[in-house]
């Protein structure tokens, strides 16, 4: 380290230091803090117009410790109800259903702009309106018939009042929550075939090839790799792994889109690394490697453990098990990201530019990893800008420019003796 960095960190930390109040400081603002809590609360206390003794034996009548049970009761029903619809609404005020979103707006609307006495009072005289609740199919026979009076109790209807308001706030606040989250975690989410409720809670190619996809920035090599997993949806074309077409099915002559949980099925046939890692912060190694083992193929949680401690070995990493992404170094992480994806056991591993977030110092790991699955005959498209990595892992480099495929070949004729003159362009940048 430098003399003169080692001056500007003294500098940056005597300014920390100085901004930061000392220690008798924060005991004096304590001690004045606790000292008025303390005068304020005797205050109070040795007040005898407060009528204390009073205050204590209506404390203790009959009548005040039930209405207070029943409050409380009232409070945690109507509390829990409140989540359970806000949660519904939530989901489906995101919903990509316009007609659901709406509907579900307008309740969110109509409920949170009414005076909740006014909502109070409509329940209670419920009666008024509906003298009999009816139950009956439509326009036929009459089945059952109750009094309004006798299911719409005074208790039921505070319930109802409180919780069908409660559920109209809850509704933004959990889909505040949701947006809130890293789109790239609901993305990861999706690309390993996790249906939306999981999540909520927690080309032709050969089989045993690398194929690595070549191309200056903003040619399409992520749209097409995000394309061959249905991150994207394609205007045109069709990819297939195997037997299986991505995202659509021919019905006759029709090709037609597949349901989200149709294509989540799919998905779970495909791994993914990322560019930026999207491990899942809030669980540890172990956690994000079994997640998807154990949420959506259905494996034991020991044997899914079994096999996580496995890859771990296998990448260095076993030691780090218990260990939270934030307390790896970004090569680790992403060392991580491929035993994730490892860890289905896919047909096919897509590596979206693995290297290209990490230090230059980080990047010899990563690709250390990749050349031993390309060794083990794990087939893998790999979009990156090392060209060493081409020329030496894969068995086929693709070259593409303003999205599409301008040269692809075995990498001793693509990137050793490029034909096109915008390949040679291109990697004459590299050399």
């Amino acid at each position: 380290m430098s003399s003169a960095e080692t001056d500007a960190q003294l500098a940056r930390r005597d300014v920390a230091t100085a901004r930061a109040p000392l220690p008798i400081g924060r005991a004096i603002v304590w001690i004045v803090v606790l000292l008025v809590a303390a005068r304020v609360v005797w205050a109070i206390a040795v007040n005898k117009n407060f009528e204390w003794p009073v205050v204590g034996e209506w404390l203790n009548e009959a009548s005040i410790l039930h209405g207070l049970s029943v409050s409380l009761g009232l409070t945690v029903v109507a509390m829990v109800l409140g989540v359970v619809v806000g949660l519904l609404l939530a989901v489906a005020r995101l919903s990509s259903s316009r007609l659901l979103a709406g509907l579900a707006g307008l309740y969110i609307w109509f409920f949170r702009g009414t005076p909740l006495l006014v909502q109070l009072i409509f329940w209670y005289n419920m009666s008024t309106l509906f003298p009999a609740i009816v139950l009956s199919a439509p326009f036929g026979p009459e089945i059952a018939r109750w009094k309004t009076n006798d299911v719409i109790t005074p208790l039921t209807a505070a319930i109802a009042g409180l919780a069908l308001n409660e559920a109209a706030y809850m509704a933004e606040i959990i889909r505040a929550g949701l947006l809130s989250v890293d789109t790239k975690q609901a993305e990861t989410a999706e690309a390993f075939g996790m249906t939306r409720a999981r999540a909520l809670r927690r080309i032709v190619v050969q089989p045993g090839t690398t194929t690595a996809i070549l191309g200056p920035s903003g040619s399409g090599k992520s749209t097409f790799l995000r394309c061959i997993n249905h991150l994207e949806e394609m205007d045109a074309g069709v990819i297939t792994i195997g037997a299986m077409q991505v995202g659509y099915e021919l019905r006759g002559d029709t090709l037609r889109k597949l349901s989200p949980a149709a294509i989540a099925r799919q998905r779970r046939h495909i791994g993914m690394v990322f560019q930026q890692f999207n491990l899942y912060p809030h669980l540890t190694v172990l956690q994000n490697i079994t997640e998807a083992p154990i949420g959506v193929h259905g494996r034991k949680r020991a044997e899914a453990e079994a096999e996580a401690h496995d890859l771990l070995a296998r990448i260095g990493l076993r030691e780090k098990a218990n260990e939270y992404p934030r307390q790896l170094s970004g090569g680790q992480q992403q060392r991580v990201a491929i035993a994730r994806a490892l860890a289905i056991k896919p047909q096919l591993l897509l590596f979206d530019e693995p290297t290209s977030a990490l230090d230059p110092e980080l990047v010899g790991e990563v690709l250390l990893t990749m050349r031993d699955l390309a060794k083990a005959g794990l087939t893998m498209i790999v979009v990156t800008h090392e060209i060493e990595f081409a020329r030496e892992v894969a068995d086929q480099v693709v070259f593409m420019d303003g999205g599409v495929i301008v040269e692809q070949g075995p990498p001793e004729q693509v990137v050793s003796a490029p034909q096109h003159p915008r390949t040679r362009a291109f990697l004459s940048r590299f050399r």
